[in-house]
């Protein structure tokens, strides 16, 4: 008993201290509940630092651009090559998805942190900005004017790390972000991947997020036949294991309906607002893989959330324009996926490259403005070449941002040797075009609607040749086009309904892979 000792002097600070420490733990899971919900605490540990680290990391970066910003500007304007012009206000916006962000780097699937804080610095440090769902939606409506160079930034799944890497760039530069829930993943107790729901209340309460649906638990891979085969929710019909057969078209109607619709209500019972959009799992050319069991699976899953959401999100397959455009925006519309190696400058010259281009436009191919590579390769910088895969008979390119001009001339010097030259005008996509076809000896000009071809009138001229740095033409006005070879109208044909539509380049050649050709020089004026 001599060495104990009870003293009011010991007891009261060991006392505080105990008091302090309880209420420190007390409030360190009352925290964590709130917010990180039933993920487990080191995990929310984790996730708190990662957060804190990168807060502070990018900030620092930010700030170091922007002093270097203001020293360059001190400096003189900048001498670097004009950009093409386009329009002040937005014609039409781009919509940028990620699935998670590598922290420590890329997985040859997803954008690494480090890549992604270079591409949302770049774009801010260029003058790009993001806009809401709610503001995306209006002036998709025609209910409002949005400033040039909006974007729509997304991310699917529904993952812990597009969250907690993501937020302290978006706070720092003052952007919004939207996230697709798989909502089935978002109320599984204890994920370490997931975020969960106490996570996402959470994020919403930034302001920062919106959410939408990702589906219900239509993200993962299901049986479709006896032997162990699989397929996707929303293509395939499912194998009925109890009754040793597929699923009726019936049966795979009522399955869609229900995933779609139990996937909006949840959504906005749990967090209270309101859920319009949904981004198809799985999202290639066409939001889902259609190569599966059922051929009209794909069709009736997107007629199905047409009539319960107002947009379904698919990703460009680079045969489209690359942004949505207010006039011709249906229920699907379009997403860029940005691949895990591009850094701040690709992702800027993908976004500027899409901006809608203004007549007259002029193009020395010294760079890539936007030819895309529809199909076969396509290359740009000195010159266009396209060239048709060993097992393509084509090659086709169409630009970028061209998606509203109407009633022009195209002209562009061409060299080919093999084949067919097709020069592109009222183009809505790759599939979809007008065109004048020059072989030697032969024109053509050409109707295509979803790459169904139809020939509206030829003309044999001895006088047209292949070769070297020949200047070709397409001019569309109203119902007319005209072909031009050497500068003189060659063909002309009128009686097709006038249209908007972008140019394009093709070569096309019955044998596979010998088709190709070159361009050197593009002008496109108004008429």
């Amino acid at each position: 008993m001599a060495y104990t000792d009870f003293s009011f002097k010991k007891v009261l600070p060991l006392s505080l201290f105990m008091i302090v420490l309880s209420a420190a733990i007390v409030t360190t899971f009352a925290w964590k509940a709130d917010a990180f919900g039933s993920t487990p605490f080191f995990r929310a540990v984790r996730l708190f630092a990662e957060e804190t680290a990168v807060y502070g990391i990018f900030a620092i970066r930010h700030y170091d651009h922007q002093l270097a910003a203001a020293a360059a500007s001190v400096g003189g304007p900048d001498t670097a090559a004009a950009s093409v012009p386009t329009a002040s206000l937005a014609q039409a916006i781009p919509v940028l998805t990620y699935h998670r962000l590598g922290v420590f780097g890329s997985d040859n699937q997803n954008v690494s942190l480090q890549n992604f804080m270079d591409q949302m610095e770049t774009l801010s440090a260029n003058g790009w900005h993001t806009i809401t769902l709610e503001q995306y939606e209006a002036f998709m409506k025609g209910k409002i004017a949005l400033p040039a160079k909006s974007f729509l930034l997304t991310f699917d799944d529904g993952a812990q790390q597009s969250v907690y890497p993501v937020d302290p760039i978006l706070k720092t530069l003052g952007f919004t972000a939207v996230e697709y829930i798989i909502v089935a993943a978002s109320e599984e107790q204890g994920s370490t991947y997931y975020l969960s729901q106490a996570q996402i209340a959470h994020m919403l309460a930034s302001g920062r997020w919106e959410i939408g649906s990702h589906s219900y638990d239509g993200h993962r891979e299901y049986p479709t036949g006896p032997n162990g085969e699989t397929g996707v929710f929303f293509a395939d019909k499912l194998w009925l294991p109890d009754q040793d057969r597929l699923e009726t078209s019936d049966e795979f109607a009522q399955r869609v309906t229900r995933d779609l619709t139990e996937a909006k209500q949840d959504l906005e019972s749990t967090y209270g607002v309101t859920v319009n959009t949904f981004a198809f799992p799985f999202g290639g050319e066409s939001g889902i893989n259609a190569a599966g069991n059922f051929p009209q699976g794909e069709s009736t899953s997107e007629q199905i959330a047409s009539q319960i959401y107002d947009i379904g999100w698919l990703q460009t397959a680079r045969k489209d324009f690359t942004y949505n455009y207010p006039a011709y925006a249906g229920f699907l519309q379009y997403r860029i996926h940005v691949d895990h190696d591009w850094d701040g400058q690709r992702l800027l010259a993908e976004l500027e490259n899409g901006l809608p281009k203004v007549l007259p436009y002029t193009d020395s191919m010294q760079e890539n403005r936007g030819w895309m590579d529809s199909w076969g390769t396509v290359q740009a910088g000195g010159v266009l070449a396209l060239s048709a895969t060993s097992s393509q008979t084509s090659a086709s390119s169409i630009l970028d941002g061209s998606r509203l001009w109407k009633d022009y001339e195209f002209d562009a010097t061409v060299s080919w040797h093999t084949g067919y030259a097709f020069l592109l005008a009222d183009a809505t996509n790759a599939r979809t075009y007008r065109d004048c076809t020059f072989a030697d000896g032969v024109v053509e000009i050409q109707d295509t609607t979803n790459a169904s071809i139809t020939t509206l009138k030829k003309r044999f001229d001895s006088s047209i040749k292949s070769g070297d740095d020949i200047p070709l033409g397409i001019r569309v006005s109203g119902d007319t086009i005209s072909c031009l070879y050497d500068g003189n109208v060659v063909l002309t044909y009128e009686g097709l309904a006038s249209r908007q539509g972008g140019i394009g380049v093709q070569a096309w050649n019955p044998q596979p892979g010998t088709a190709g050709l070159t361009v050197t020089h593009v002008a496109v004026s108004a008429l």
